[in-house]
């Protein structure tokens, strides 16, 4: 028989099936759940049997956020690797930032905010998270960073991370 490719190891298979009734009410609520959860029903079911947190998956402006907020994360990771050579200043500033990035996701990913957000505030964030973009793939190309240039776009972000902080 040829490779299958990437499959999964023989202990981390699915190979059992198990089958219980419910009610049209149950079916149509574990749907709803599992729907809101982003994942199937049986894996919805599944993780809750196994003791794993559900929780509902992020829609709308906070699933913008939540994508904007990653790749901001992700600029600052790759930024922090050059930082030690603009200067210790700026790896602390870079490691503060990314601490408040990385609290605002754990908050927003959780559910843990019920706030509103404004479209437009998820579009100056997205700018401010574009010039961090462009400092990262400059500093990625081993082109020179400026510690002005990377500053003001660090507290340029944090002026805009201050509305979706609660």
């Amino acid at each position: 028989m040829p490779a299958q490719g990437h499959r999964k190891p023989v202990h981390s298979r699915r190979d059992k099936q198990m089958t219980f009734w419910v009610t049209a009410a149950e079916r149509d609520r574990i749907r709803e759940n599992a729907e809101r959860a982003g994942v199937s029903p049986s894996a919805f079911v599944r993780g809750l049997a196994l003791g794993k947190p559900m929780t509902a998956k992020p829609q709308g402006e906070a699933k913008e956020l939540l994508r904007q907020l990653n790749r901001i994360g992700n600029n600052l990771q790759q930024l922090q690797r050059h930082a030690h050579m603009i200067g210790p200043s700026v790896f602390e500033c870079l490691t503060h930032v990314y601490a408040r990035v990385d609290a605002a996701l754990a908050q927003w990913a959780t559910g843990a905010v019920s706030i509103v957000l404004a479209p437009e505030l998820i579009t100056r964030l997205a700018h401010a998270g574009a010039v961090v973009n462009q400092l990262a793939h400059q500093a990625n190309s081993r082109k020179p960073v400026t510690e002005s240039d990377l500053l003001c776009a660090l507290h340029d972000l944090t002026e805009k991370l201050l509305p979706v902080m609660r």
